[in-house]
């Protein structure tokens, strides 16, 4: 009994250490974003600007199928073989995707939406059923592996057609796993790593 509840906090530990750099990541490409607007356009900014979007979806991704894993158990994905291996993943992430835009619209129509959220025409009739598929794709050519397709995949149109989509299911995960003014819990192995690197600074 007491393996298995240190294993559940472990895993815990694991999935809100992916969070949080997925929310760092974010805050940076907000960061920058606001950077480029008031400041202007460099090589230097256009390249941060990327690379902070990149890593945030890769966390973002890694976080959400790490979620599918642990919500219909790694047996069960594990089942999937060849083509099919990413569906079960896939339909995960795009019914939580659903579910959070359905409760942002119910919401307004029962008066408990924030003040910012009050037309229903600014939100999408329904969540693409190619918008996980499109969320990895673009994860692993922008971020996930070196070859010939990370300069082929169009960032700039992924951003425009599936940020928002991005964007809701991101803050329907912040609710409960983001830091939210809370302070930064011990992550074992991350704080003895910084402890190392104290005791041995980088030359």
């Amino acid at each position: 009994m007491g393996n298995e509840a240190e294993r559940r906090e472990t895993h815990t530990l694991m999935m809100v250490h992916e969070f949080i750099r997925c929310e760092n990541a974010f805050e940076e490409f907000a960061r920058r974003g606001k950077e480029q607007i008031i400041l202007g356009d460099t090589p230097e900014r256009s390249f941060g600007l990327y690379d902070s979007y990149t890593r945030f979806l890769h966390h973002l991704y890694e976080f959400l199928k790490e979620c599918a894993e642990n919500d219909l158990s790694k047996e069960y994905v594990k089942q999937f073989k060849g083509n099919e291996r990413h569906k079960p993943i896939d339909l995960y992430i795009h019914s939580q995707t659903s579910k959070v835009l359905r409760n942002r619209k119910e919401a307004i129509l029962n008066g408990t939406a924030p003040s910012w959220e009050n037309s229903l025409q600014s939100f999408p009739e329904n969540v693409p059923m190619d918008f996980p598929i499109r969320l990895r794709t673009i994860r692993n050519h922008t971020f996930g592996h070196i070859g010939k397709h990370r300069h082929s995949q169009d960032l700039t149109e992924f951003y425009r057609e599936y940020h928002k989509y991005v964007y809701m299911i991101y803050f329907g995960c912040k609710s409960w796993w983001g830091r939210n003014g809370r302070p930064l819990p011990d992550l074992g192995p991350i704080t003895s790593f910084s402890i190392a690197i104290r005791r041995n600074p980088p030359e």
